[in-house]
């Protein structure tokens, strides 16, 4: 049976590539306005951040976390603004799941700990009041493994892609 031009690889019909594609573009749309969403309202808000870094709880010198309140927002708009239009993937998605990791690890101890803490994620409840769940640091942490599982999706869906189109390539 002959191949048409339209596979990209002998078992992935342009379907599936197509699919991937869309898939890649709405997961790393979705995570991009994730991350500009909760990286705008910290921009001014330092003190805020500050605070809600101390509520973690972990310990951390004055300066590294008066630097972290100050560098956050950027770093997440920074992100959000690379997954928006796909730039630079690789190290965007390894900036994004290395983010999305902290975040999970700082959850779940104050998950752990019993912590009665607002995360400093973005707030849901605005769309129902049952999401505010998502704030909590149980429902931050479960989120987070979710956005996490999203990232590693996107960074599979593109080394399938590229290692399809490298086949492509070397069977011409």
């Amino acid at each position: 049976p002959s191949q048409r031009a339209t596979f990209s690889h002998p078992h992935r019909h342009s379907t599936d590539v197509i699919m991937d594609r869309i898939a890649i573009t709405v997961i790393r749309i979705f995570l991009g306005l994730l991350f500009l969403a909760a990286g705008i309202p910290k921009i001014g808000a330092t003190l805020q951040t500050l605070a809600t870094i101390y509520s973690y709880q972990i310990v951390l010198p004055d300066w590294l976390a008066l630097a972290i309140a100050h560098l956050l927002p950027w770093v997440e708009i920074a992100i959000g603004i690379a997954l928006l239009f796909g730039l630079f993937m690789p190290v965007t998605l390894v900036a994004t799941a290395s983010v999305l990791a902290v975040f999970t690890i700082l959850t779940a101890q104050a998950w752990w700990r019993e912590l009665d803490i607002d995360c400093g994620c973005i707030d849901f409840s605005a769309l129902h009041p049952a999401l505010s769940v998502l704030s909590t640091p149980g429902g931050a942490t479960l989120r987070n493994i979710v956005l996490l599982a999203l990232t590693g999706l996107v960074a599979f869906l593109l080394r399938r892609r590229n290692d399809s189109s490298h086949r492509k390539d070397l069977d011409v």
